[in-house]
């Protein structure tokens, strides 16, 4: 339903039952100084909140999706990514249909 980046989350709000939850998610994350990307209920579908920023070794932001999650993007919400993160898409079909995930399942995560 969500990936938060160094300085983007995007995000499923409408996923979010409870309206003053919602309202309390966007609000700290905003607080937090994340630029919110919303996404629809149909993107989550595409695999659009299975995104994951990664650094290269120089320490430069990709934000990492298929290529599925890609597509489903508006060009002002890809505009919005790629202002913060280079965006490095791939397809994924057949893990997406039969792995049950997408692109941020496939990767680790080291946190130092």
């Amino acid at each position: 339903m969500m990936a938060i980046g160094t300085q983007v989350a995007v995000i499923c709000l409408d996923s979010i039952k409870e309206t003053n939850q919602r309202e309390r998610v966007a609000a700290e994350l905003t607080a937090a100084g994340k630029v919110i990307v919303k996404l629809s209920i149909e993107q989550l579908g595409q695999f659009a909140g299975n995104m994951l920023e990664v650094k290269s070794r120089n320490g430069h932001p990709f934000m990492v999706m298929s290529a599925a999650a890609r597509d489903s993007l508006t060009s002002s919400q890809e505009r919005i990514i790629a202002t913060y993160n280079k965006i490095l898409s791939t397809d994924l079909r057949t893990i997406e249909a039969y792995g049950g995930g997408s692109a941020r399942c496939m990767l680790a995560e080291i946190f130092h």
